[in-house]
């Protein structure tokens, strides 16, 4: 699965949890 995949599938998962939201934003930028 190729980066861009991945983080589609992340994307959309954290769209469907909004309580981990702010929790992956953050892992997310660093």
């Amino acid at each position: 699965m190729s980066k861009m995949d991945h983080f589609r599938v992340l994307k959309r998962f954290i769209q469907q949890n909004p309580e981990i939201q702010a929790k992956h934003s953050i892992c997310l930028m660093n």
